[in-house]
Protein backbone atom coordinates (compact mmCIF):
# COMPACT_ATOMS: atom_id res chain seq x y z
CA UNK A 1 0.00 0.00 0.00
CA UNK A 2 1.33 3.62 -0.90
CA UNK A 3 2.58 5.76 1.72
CA UNK A 4 0.21 9.12 1.65
CA UNK A 5 0.90 12.34 3.69
CA UNK A 6 -1.45 14.31 5.64
CA UNK A 7 -1.22 17.28 7.06
CA UNK A 8 -2.45 18.94 10.84
CA UNK A 9 -2.22 22.33 12.38
CA UNK A 10 -1.52 22.59 15.86
CA UNK A 11 -3.95 24.55 18.10
CA UNK A 12 -2.40 23.38 21.78
CA UNK A 13 1.07 22.19 22.63
CA UNK A 14 0.89 20.64 26.31
CA UNK A 15 4.77 19.91 27.81
CA UNK A 16 4.81 18.12 30.91
CA UNK A 17 7.81 16.98 33.13
CA UNK A 18 7.75 14.12 35.38
CA UNK A 19 9.79 13.01 38.49
CA UNK A 20 8.92 10.01 39.97
CA UNK A 21 10.34 9.66 43.30
CA UNK A 22 10.13 5.64 44.28
CA UNK A 23 11.21 5.02 40.81
CA UNK A 24 14.27 6.07 38.58
CA UNK A 25 12.07 7.55 35.75
CA UNK A 26 12.36 11.41 34.51
CA UNK A 27 10.89 12.13 31.16
CA UNK A 28 9.19 15.00 29.09
CA UNK A 29 6.08 14.51 27.41
CA UNK A 30 4.95 16.51 24.02
CA UNK A 31 1.50 16.63 22.78
CA UNK A 32 -0.25 18.50 20.11
CA UNK A 33 -3.73 19.13 19.57
CA UNK A 34 -4.57 19.51 16.25
CA UNK A 35 -6.64 20.07 13.46
CA UNK A 36 -6.51 17.93 10.49
CA UNK A 37 -5.43 20.94 7.68
CA UNK A 38 -7.76 21.63 4.75
CA UNK A 39 -6.37 19.39 2.77
CA UNK A 40 -6.31 16.36 4.56
CA UNK A 41 -8.29 14.49 2.14
CA UNK A 42 -8.84 11.23 4.44
CA UNK A 43 -12.13 9.09 4.59
CA UNK A 44 -12.83 6.90 7.42
CA UNK A 45 -14.18 3.57 6.27
CA UNK A 46 -14.60 5.22 3.34
CA UNK A 47 -17.58 7.05 4.86
CA UNK A 48 -16.33 9.84 7.18
CA UNK A 49 -13.99 12.72 6.40
CA UNK A 50 -11.13 12.85 8.68
CA UNK A 51 -11.74 16.40 8.70
CA UNK A 52 -14.84 16.39 10.82
CA UNK A 53 -12.85 15.90 13.72
CA UNK A 54 -12.38 19.75 15.40
CA UNK A 55 -9.52 17.75 17.53
CA UNK A 56 -6.80 15.21 16.97
CA UNK A 57 -4.26 14.65 19.33
CA UNK A 58 -0.75 13.58 19.14
CA UNK A 59 1.59 12.21 21.66
CA UNK A 60 5.15 12.73 20.62
CA UNK A 61 7.37 10.49 22.73
CA UNK A 62 11.09 11.44 23.73
CA UNK A 63 12.78 7.85 22.16
CA UNK A 64 11.47 4.90 20.82
CA UNK A 65 8.79 2.98 22.54
CA UNK A 66 9.59 0.01 23.95
CA UNK A 67 9.53 -2.97 21.92
CA UNK A 68 6.92 -4.33 23.46
CA UNK A 69 4.57 -1.74 22.91
CA UNK A 70 5.37 -1.53 19.24
CA UNK A 71 5.07 -5.52 19.07
CA UNK A 72 1.09 -5.03 20.85
CA UNK A 73 0.45 -1.90 18.34
CA UNK A 74 0.12 -3.61 15.04
CA UNK A 75 2.01 -0.95 13.05
CA UNK A 76 4.63 -1.78 10.06
CA UNK A 77 8.42 -2.81 11.28
CA UNK A 78 9.56 0.80 10.62
CA UNK A 79 6.59 2.82 11.66
CA UNK A 80 7.43 5.78 13.61
CA UNK A 81 4.35 5.57 15.59
CA UNK A 82 0.03 5.17 14.53
CA UNK A 83 -2.98 7.05 14.47
CA UNK A 84 -5.64 4.80 15.99
CA UNK A 85 -9.78 5.15 15.62
CA UNK A 86 -10.83 4.17 19.29
CA UNK A 87 -14.22 4.99 20.49
CA UNK A 88 -15.16 7.07 17.59
CA UNK A 89 -12.34 9.35 17.32
CA UNK A 90 -8.39 9.46 15.99
CA UNK A 91 -5.21 9.79 17.81
CA UNK A 92 -2.00 8.72 17.92
CA UNK A 93 1.39 8.87 18.91
CA UNK A 94 5.23 9.02 17.46
CA UNK A 95 8.66 9.72 18.03
CA UNK A 96 11.37 10.93 16.26
CA UNK A 97 14.45 9.09 15.50
CA UNK A 98 17.34 11.56 16.64
CA UNK A 99 17.05 12.45 20.07
CA UNK A 100 18.08 16.09 19.12
CA UNK A 101 14.97 16.23 16.97
CA UNK A 102 12.63 16.11 20.17
CA UNK A 103 14.66 18.81 21.83
CA UNK A 104 14.65 20.91 18.80
CA UNK A 105 10.54 20.30 18.67
CA UNK A 106 10.73 20.89 22.19
CA UNK A 107 12.43 23.82 22.10
CA UNK A 108 10.26 25.52 19.35
CA UNK A 109 7.19 24.91 21.42
CA UNK A 110 8.63 26.36 24.44
CA UNK A 111 9.98 29.47 22.64
CA UNK A 112 6.66 29.95 20.52
CA UNK A 113 6.69 33.05 18.58
CA UNK A 114 5.99 31.50 15.38
CA UNK A 115 2.98 32.32 13.29
CA UNK A 116 1.99 28.80 12.50
CA UNK A 117 2.72 25.00 12.42
CA UNK A 118 2.25 22.25 10.37
CA UNK A 119 3.11 18.02 11.34
CA UNK A 120 2.96 16.45 8.26
CA UNK A 121 2.41 12.36 8.72
CA UNK A 122 3.41 9.81 6.56
CA UNK A 123 1.10 6.75 6.74
CA UNK A 124 0.77 3.74 5.50
CA UNK A 125 -2.20 1.17 5.94
CA UNK A 126 -3.90 3.41 2.86
CA UNK A 127 -5.76 2.59 -0.08
CA UNK A 128 -7.58 4.19 -2.87
CA UNK A 129 -11.31 3.76 -4.05
CA UNK A 130 -12.18 6.36 -6.66
CA UNK A 131 -9.75 8.65 -6.74
CA UNK A 132 -9.68 9.30 -2.30
CA UNK A 133 -7.93 8.03 0.12
CA UNK A 134 -9.56 5.52 2.71
CA UNK A 135 -8.66 4.20 6.10
CA UNK A 136 -10.22 1.68 7.16
CA UNK A 137 -10.22 1.77 10.83
CA UNK A 138 -10.25 -1.53 12.07
CA UNK A 139 -6.21 -1.90 11.50
CA UNK A 140 -4.04 1.37 12.60
CA UNK A 141 -2.24 4.12 10.28
CA UNK A 142 1.14 3.53 10.51
CA UNK A 143 3.65 6.74 10.87
CA UNK A 144 6.51 6.33 8.21
CA UNK A 145 7.03 10.29 7.85
CA UNK A 146 7.27 12.67 10.64
CA UNK A 147 7.57 16.75 9.32
CA UNK A 148 7.43 19.99 11.56
CA UNK A 149 7.02 23.37 9.93
CA UNK A 150 7.35 26.78 12.18
CA UNK A 151 6.91 29.36 10.23
CA UNK A 152 8.12 32.59 11.46
CA UNK A 153 8.15 36.45 10.22
CA UNK A 154 11.23 37.82 9.35
CA UNK A 155 12.13 41.23 9.98
CA UNK A 156 12.48 43.17 6.85
CA UNK A 157 13.95 46.26 8.65
CA UNK A 158 17.24 43.55 9.35
CA UNK A 159 19.72 43.09 6.54
CA UNK A 160 20.92 39.38 5.66
CA UNK A 161 23.07 38.64 8.48
CA UNK A 162 21.20 41.31 11.22
CA UNK A 163 22.37 44.08 10.71
CA UNK A 164 20.01 47.01 10.02
CA UNK A 165 19.51 47.56 6.39
CA UNK A 166 20.75 50.82 4.43
CA UNK A 167 18.29 53.23 3.81
CA UNK A 168 17.99 54.24 0.12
Amino acid sequence: MPTIKISFEPVEWIQEIGDYQDIEIHSRHLRADCRPASDCDLLLDGIEDIRKFALIQFGIIDGPPAAEQLEKSRLSKQALGGIWYNRGHPGGWFHLKEPDSYAAVWDQVRYGSYLDCTITLGVGSVHSEMGRMIWNTDQPLSIEIVSFQFIRKTNINKGLFGGRRPSR
